[in-house]
């Protein structure tokens, strides 16, 4: 299966938008969200309009959403063997959220001749200060959430505004 295809994101490339529930047992995406059915708390509104940006610029209004506020160090858990080792400031605050839906577009420029990675799930790490991305990435499966304690919230529909 293709894993995901990991940007880093600096200042200057804004994403044109803008958690799985874990308890720290490493539980599976299904799993995870038959065993929160409704949110538990609300983002930042900045924060809630990131994901739900990214959730319908990706071709998904529906998709669900999760999200945490950690440090950088619990945090790169979500982005696997593409982690920096060690992490240069572990105690950094972050926020990370992932959503999960039905995306039928791409969300990042692609190199000449290739074509976008089928995928599900989108992740981003942001900096709770700046508010600018430090890393984005996309995968067909659910991302790692073992140690976040991720919370799920509702997105506003399209139909609602």
């Amino acid at each position: 299966m293709h894993r995901a295809m990991l940007l880093v994101l600096v200042a200057a490339v804004g994403m044109a938008s803008g958690a799985l529930l874990s308890t720290g047992c490493g539980s599976s995406a299904s799993a995870a969200v038959e065993a929160s059915p409704s949110p538990t708390s609300q983002p930042p509104d900045w924060l809630l309009e990131r994901m739900t940006n990214l959730a319908r610029n990706a071709g998904d209004a529906q998709a669900s959403a999760w999200w945490t506020l950690t440090t950088l160090e619990k945090a790169v858990v979500v982005e696997g063997g593409e982690a920096p080792s060690p992490v240069a400031n572990p105690d950094k605050g972050v926020y990370v959220f992932i959503v999960h839906g039905d995306f039928t577009r791409w969300l990042w420029s692609l190199p000449a001749s290739t074509s976008a990675p089928d995928y599900g799930w989108v992740v981003e790490l942001i900096d709770a200060d700046s508010h600018i991305a430090d890393m984005a990435g996309t995968s067909e499966k659910p991302f790692d959430t073992r140690g976040l304690a991720m919370q799920q919230v509702l997105l506003p529909n399209a139909a609602e505004e």
